[in-house]
């Protein structure tokens, strides 16, 4: 997948896919998606950060799939992939929330703790504004942050 995460979180009837690799990797996501019964939408998509290695394979996932919301930095770094991914996002009708460290989201009983970036104006370094998660489901918990470093 290079280097971005690209994790499927299923709970209580709920999907959720943080980052989906390069482009060429989008066909991969879609078919392992479809063989862990994701149906015909993502609740969510999370973009840890901008780069191609993190979002390239979201534009297959969109022609495969309603995406309810997806969920970013805001980083305005504007590559052609990037650029590319908006659109996409913007004719899916996604919505498109920013996320910042404090937010709270319940994934399907999967508390997802948004730990960076911080709250405010964002850094200059693109993986320092990479969107980290903390996961928790019962007595599990996983820390996936993207570039950040």
């Amino acid at each position: 997948m290079g280097q971005g995460d690209g994790v499927l979180v299923q709970a209580g009837g709920e999907d959720y896919l943080i980052d989906a690799g390069r482009a060429e990797e989008g066909p991969n996501v879609v078919d392992f998606l479809r063989s862990r019964g994701v149906g015909e939408e993502l609740d969510g998509i999370v973009v840890s950060n901008p780069d191609a290695d993190h979002i390239g394979g979201f534009l297959d996932v969109f022609d495969a799939f309603e995406v309810e919301t997806v969920y970013a930095s805001g980083d305005p770094k504007g590559t052609l992939t990037y650029n590319t991914f908006l659109r996409a996002a913007r004719d899916e009708e996604s919505q498109f929330e920013v996320v910042r460290a404090g937010q709270l989201m319940d994934w399907g009983g999967v508390r997802a703790d948004v730990v960076g970036p911080p709250p405010g104006e964002l850094f200059s370094e693109t993986n320092d504004n990479s969107v980290a998660i903390l996961l928790t489901y019962g007595t599990a918990r996983i820390l996936l942050a993207g570039d950040a470093e």
